[in-house]
Formats: C-alpha cells, structure tokens, sequence
C-alpha cells in the first residue's frame, strides 16, 4: 500500500524513520482540528459554540477543566514533563537550520520549555524557535528514544 504527494512517495514497506515520524505529526495535527472542532461546534445542538485557540483547547484537556462537552475521567492525571518531552522531540522533527524548529505545537508546552532552557523565548512573529545546545542534545536523544526502530 502506498501514496503520494507532489514529490513524496510513502511506501509503508520501506518506511523511513522520518516517514513514520511525519505520519505521527499528520496524526497529532488531526487530533488538535478534531478537539477544536468539537470545543467550538459541540455534539449537540444544545451546547454553545465557542471560539477557541489551539492552545487553550489543549490546556483544557490537560488541565482537566469542566467546561469540555464531553465526559471524561475525572481522575486522569496529565504528566505535563511528558507532554514537554513529546514536543520536544517533535521539534527535533521540524529542525532546519541547525538549530531552529517550527513552532506549530502547544505554547504552554512550548512555554514550559523555554522555562526549562530548552528553547529561546518562543514569542514573537518567527514561525521558528531557537533550540538551546541543551535543547538540541535532548531532543535529539528523545526523538531517538521514541521514534527509531529497535533492531533485533
């Protein structure tokens, strides 16, 4: 089974490590329009449409807050030091540069990060940030763990 696009061919046999990781960002991407979707339509005609950030719909989630329409469990527990390391290795995805990355995550995580001193100050009108030579080392080692292949 394969696909493309201009100039990209996905061949899931011989998927590449960078393939995978593209498809793990297609698929995040999709779970954050999802999650916006149903913060500003609802299931429902009954519930209110809001207008929301990226960012906000995925601070309510991680922070557990009542206003989703949704049920969940109120017993869920978000390690935001995950959550930091996941989009830390996720920038190491988007490098370019040498040292910059595209900054489309979350910007509480990516708030997080800059008080870690693993990024520069991501505000500002860059599309980019600026990764720390901690950073850089880190997320290259986390993307690694994550993403690569084991061999047997």
């Amino acid at each position: 089974m394969s696909w493309s696009w201009p100039k990209l061919k996905f061949s899931w046999s011989s998927g590449s490590l960078l393939q995978y990781a593209l498809l793990a960002g297609l698929i995040v991407t999709t779970v954050i329009v999802y999650l916006q979707f149903i913060l500003r339509f609802g299931f429902d005609v009954g519930v209110p449409s809001v207008s929301v950030s990226r960012s906000a719909c995925l601070t309510c989630v991680a922070a557990g807050s009542d206003d989703l329409p949704w049920p969940r469990s109120s017993s869920m527990d978000i390690d935001t030091d995950k959550i930091d390391e996941a989009v830390l290795a996720l920038l190491y995805l988007t490098l370019h540069d040498g040292v910059r990355a595209w900054k489309g995550h979350d910007w509480d995580a990516l708030d997080r990060l800059y008080r870690k001193g693993m990024i520069e100050n991501p505000v500002g009108k860059a599309k980019s940030v600026v990764l720390t030579d901690e950073g850089l080392a880190k997320s290259e080692r986390l993307f690694r763990n994550l993403f690569e292949r084991s061999t047997p």
